[in-house]
């Protein structure tokens, strides 16, 4: 009797709402990646890896934050990066998303709670058309996610950045956390080597990540529905929201890029041809309110750049 009694306010309290249910997910799938990563085929050779170190690495990959007490390129092995990778798609899509989106393919019945958790998980205002929502926003992740991953693994091979498997490991792992805005990367410098090479396409297809990851599912699923409606001579409306984030989203962005070349023109751009301070300056206008890549040091950046970067951090990207 005592221990149903106490399993009974353990799953109230744990699961007693979808609020409740949505943060254990979120908790039991944050340790579950830390446990993996702890595991002798996750590091490399003559490494180790405390639970604390473990659990923090996790989190910021599940919360698509970026931080890291480790240095992930020289700790983890190729599994390792693989569960890392995963850990941050699932956090950064959403892990109700995919959780709705395994039942629907294995048939099951999604009920009014399961429904209502997914609305909750991805920030939604109602259930209605939930599942319609699912299977377009990940069909929409999966496609982009592939198109980037063929760009960036073709061009790295091609310009003898990697060798091919090389390649199309660091394509798979930097698509994932370019399009989900986590800001980890196994490169050793983020960008910068590419920015300093004048790798104006790399600096372009993780700028398109970052922001079809960034602008939010509903903008791509709206997005996706006018270019059918066209094709198929139909009217459509974008929903207020829509109307309202997106544009936001462009004055920000064009904002932070302009007042980050007033700034920093006679300082960090000053030897800088206008095509680099055209891609540095959108770029960092575009990363620091999402992604947390650089294609620069951040420490040359005058007092003014630094409060302009805290700003944009601070407004962050859309809220979903």
């Amino acid at each position: 009797m005592f221990k149903l009694k106490y399993n009974s306010k353990a799953r109230k309290f744990f699961f007693g709402t979808y609020v409740r249910t949505i943060v254990s997910f979120y908790a039991i799938f944050t340790i579950i990646g830390a446990l993996l990563l702890m595991f002798p085929f996750s590091l490399q050779d003559n490494q180790s890896l405390s639970f604390i170190d473990a659990i923090f690495v996790s989190a910021s990959g599940m919360s698509v934050t970026g931080l890291t007490t480790i240095n992930i390129s020289t700790t983890f092995s190729r599994i390792g990066l693989v569960i890392l990778a995963l850990i941050m798609q699932f956090g950064g899509v959403g892990l109700m998303l995919y959780l709705a989106g395994i039942w629907i393919i294995i048939g099951k019945k999604i009920s009014i709670k399961e429904r209502s958790m997914v609305v909750t998980d991805q920030n939604q205002l109602k259930a209605g058309g939930v599942i319609r929502l699912v299977k377009d926003v990940l069909i929409l992740i999966l496609t982009i996610e592939f198109i980037g991953y063929i760009l960036l693994s073709t061009h790295f091979y091609l310009n003898n950045y990697y060798s091919f498997k090389e390649s199309l490991f660091q394509a798979f792992f930097h698509t994932i956390s370019l399009f989900t805005n986590c800001g980890l990367d196994i490169f050793g410098d983020s960008l910068i080597s590419f920015a300093n090479n004048k790798d104006y396409f790399m600096i372009t297809i993780a700028m398109v990540l970052i922001f079809l990851g960034s602008v939010g599912y509903w903008v791509l699923v709206e997005t996706k529905d006018y270019f059918i409606a066209k094709f198929r001579g139909q009217k459509f409306r974008f929903s207020i929201f829509v109307k309202l984030i997106f544009p936001m989203h462009i004055f920000l962005y064009l904002l932070g890029a302009s007042l980050f070349i007033i700034f920093e023109v006679n300082h960090f751009l000053f030897d800088k041809n206008i095509i680099d301070i055209i891609f540095h300056s959108f770029f960092m206008s575009l990363t620091t309110r999402n992604a947390g890549f650089s294609t620069m040091d951040v420490s040359q950046i005058s007092d003014s750049t630094q409060l302009l970067f805290m700003a944009l951090m601070f407004i962050g990207a859309s809220p979903i």
